[in-house]
């Protein structure tokens, strides 16, 4: 348990934070931080990203292995190209600053979310059948990211403009 003093809105339930991270030094670092906000209480929980899924994990610098199985992770496989993608597409857009960003927060989160699940997943199918992971890795990955992005720009343009009429 995180200490501050008294929780905002007068509750005394703390904000319970899942932090999903690989780097204990980064853990322990962001925990530190949110020790020091004031006038908040924070249950932080940490879990490595892999581990979420049942997975044991080992790790070598950019190198993961599980099930037998290794692979790089590079910059390339954070999602960043992908979520800046979807932000320059939001804002883009014609609606409020402050709507934008929680757009851009929203979609991002769920970008980086769905990137976790597509790291595991090539792990697996990597150990478990090889001769697809290629394809699974260039082909696959890549279309259900790109139809995430535009899936979640349409749907949250339609929102935003039912919420500017009103």
């Amino acid at each position: 348990m995180i200490h501050g003093a008294d929780f905002p809105l007068g509750t005394e339930a703390p904000f319970r934070i899942l932090l999903i991270e690989d780097n204990p030094g980064d853990a322990r670092l962001i925990a530190y931080e949110l020790d020091r906000v004031p006038d908040m209480t924070f249950k932080l929980r940490t879990a490595d990203c892999l581990a979420l899924f049942g997975l044991d994990v080992t790790r070598d610098g950019t190198l993961v292995s599980s099930l037998g199985f290794t692979i790089r992770v590079e910059g390339q496989c954070s999602a960043l190209y992908e979520t800046a993608l979807l932000g320059a597409a939001i804002l883009a857009s014609p609606f409020p600053v402050w709507r934008r960003l929680v757009g851009i927060l929203v979609g991002a989160s769920a970008i980086l979310a769905v990137n976790v699940v597509r790291i595991a997943s090539l792990v697996v199918i990597g150990a478990l059948a090889p001769r697809w992971f290629t394809s699974a890795h260039l082909f696959v990955w890549q279309a259900i990211l790109v139809a995430l992005i535009a899936s979640f720009w349409l749907v949250w343009i339609d929102r935003a403009r039912e919420a500017t009429a009103s």
